[in-house]
């Protein structure tokens, strides 16, 4: 197994809808941060082998390509990462694994780092173990196909029956969970965004 070997340096933070407003701020800065890959827009049913492979589409790839190019001049990132596609696959919440790309790593150790402040301590050492415990480097081959670790497929409740995962952006990162676990999200989804999103979306200040 291939740990985040500079985890130790490295800084990550769980969303929470219960962060400060320093926090918020925060958040919003580094959404905006033009050294960051970002992801948007992706949603792919993936069909999974044998071997827990699931190979990236052509545009998703090609996107994390221009965005990888797009930040290698500033990055602190040693070269060779820059070579092939490739992700920090992290534990989630929900049974969801987390992909982040190399250089947007720092964004969930930093929040580990600076929790919320009303934040039980022992609960963020303990899901920060967690995290750090499963973290895994993964590349993607030749054909852009990344394997999913074991002990995160446990942790997403994969098991051999699975046949398709659900890929999904969220801006900074990617989101893959078990398929059958999309319908009920997604409504919780809408009718999260009928209830808050004229406020987001269209604001009157």
């Amino acid at each position: 197994m291939t740990n985040c070997e500079d985890s130790s340096e490295a800084r990550v933070t769980v969303n929470s809808v219960g962060q400060s407003a320093g926090a918020a701020e925060q958040s919003r800065g580094i959404h905006a941060d033009p050294s960051y890959v970002h992801l948007v827009g992706a949603r792919e049913e993936l069909k999974l082998d044998g071997r827990f492979r699931f190979r990236l589409p052509d545009q998703l790839a090609g996107r994390l390509q221009q965005e990888m190019g797009r930040v290698q001049s500033d990055s602190k990132m040693p070269p060779g990462a820059f070579q092939r596609l490739s992700f920090y696959f992290v534990p989630g919440p929900n049974e969801q694994i987390l992909l982040y790309p190399p250089t947007n790593i720092e964004i969930a150790i930093d929040r580990f780092q600076n929790p919320v402040v009303d934040a039980d301590p022992a609960q963020i050492r303990a899901a920060r173990d967690y995290f750090y415990s499963r973290m895994e480097y993964v590349e993607a081959d030749k054909q852009n196909r990344l394997v999913i670790p074991e002990h995160l497929r446990e942790h997403a409740g994969l098991d051999e029956d699975q046949k398709e995962v659900l890929l999904n952006g969220h801006g900074l990162w990617l989101v893959l969970r078990k398929s059958s676990l999309a319908a009920e999200r997604e409504a919780n989804g809408k009718e999260a965004m009928n209830q808050v999103g004229g406020n987001i979306l269209d604001p009157i200040r």
